[in-house]
């Protein structure tokens, strides 16, 4: 009887993984099916409706969690869209709908918190500048801008949890107000060996965001994190496939001073080696997608300000998966 569950445990685990990859699988099927119209004319006029989609599914050994408690399996799927209001092709307001579902697809207990077993919901709206130039993956060039951003958005969000028989303490509160700003910028070089393009590459995601509850516990309010991602490394490319190695770093830091803003989670830095394989480039498309197969071996530092709240916790993290991001619609300003 035992292995009886086990394995239907494996298998509902199994099918989880499964359908996502499926999902994602057909979204990126139907970027390269559409690239060459996308290429020559999303760019000829204004475009106002838009839809962000993002995907990471993936195995993290430890979470940045207890030592005792590993092998997640988180899944994270997020669908951003609404309307755009052009003041300038390279600034615009974009107000929206925010739907996003987080779920850990492993059967263990701490596979069911109730933190990595929810969806958000909720409105915003963001001021963007933004600059972004159409990649010939297949041409030779210099280091070069190729996309950079600047938002300034505010977000009211709301919180369910999925019932996996690990039981939510009514102490979360179920609403949150955020307001901040963040970037995202990349560069590029590509250099021609025979066949084969390459060169160095840098990107940064930084963020410096108020949440008023961050969906922690309820009288604990008003959290100011500042987090920076950045990325550098080498890669080689043939006909927009490219593999590429990476070093990273991730830095968290809440920078008020109360009790609850000097967590953990909220107060650490993460760094290793990674490599992926990028897809993104087979779609051809003018608004950068990407697509990535990505592994990493990353150690974690805590602050000092976090003193005891940190003993326990893992110093190390293996992280493996697939990565979307597919940006559709509103893609007028190629420059």
């Amino acid at each position: 009887m035992f292995i009886q569950q086990r394995l239907e445990k494996v298998k509902e685990r199994k099918r989880g993984i499964f359908l996502l990859i499926f999902f994602l699988l057909v979204v990126v099927t139907s970027c390269l099916e559409v690239r060459d119209v996308l290429a020559i004319d999303v760019t000829a006029k204004r475009q106002h409706q838009w839809l962000e989609i993002g995907g990471d599914m993936g195995y993290q050994e430890t979470n940045g969690w207890y030592e005792s408690q590993k092998d997640f399996y988180i899944s994270i799927l997020a669908f951003r869209g609404g309307y755009r209001f052009y003041l300038k092709d390279f600034l615009f307001i974009d107000p929206y709908l925010k739907l996003e579902f987080l779920r850990d697809l492993g059967n263990k207990e701490n596979n069911k918190f109730f933190w990595n077993n929810s969806f958000k919901y909720g409105y915003g709206a963001r001021l963007r500048l933004e600059y972004k130039r159409r990649v010939d993956y297949a041409k030779e060039f210099s280091l070069r801008l190729t996309y950079a951003n600047l938002d300034y958005y505010m977000e009211y969000l709301g919180i369910n949890f999925m019932n996996r028989g690990n039981e939510v303490p009514p102490t979360v509160p179920k609403k949150d107000f955020k307001s901040g700003f963040n970037s995202w910028i990349s560069i590029l070089n590509n250099k021609r060996t025979g066949k084969l393009m390459g060169g160095i590459w840098f990107e940064m995601w930084s963020d410096l965001t108020y949440h008023k509850t961050n969906f922690f516990q309820k009288g604990k309010e008003h959290f100011l994190i500042l987090t920076l991602c950045p990325k550098i490394g080498l890669r080689v490319a043939y006909k927009g496939i490219a593999l590429e190695t990476y070093f990273r770093i991730d830095i968290v830091r809440d920078v008020l001073n109360e009790d609850w803003n000097r967590e953990a989670w909220s107060n650490n830095i993460k760094y290793g080696p990674g490599i992926r394989l990028s897809l993104g480039g087979l779609t051809k498309r003018p608004d950068n997608p990407t697509v990535y197969l990505y592994g990493e071996f990353l150690s974690i530092d805590y602050l000092e300000r976090t003193t005891w709240k940190s003993i326990g916790l893992s110093k190390d993290d293996f992280r493996a998966g697939i990565n979307l991001w597919l940006p559709l619609g509103a893609s007028k300003g190629i420059y």
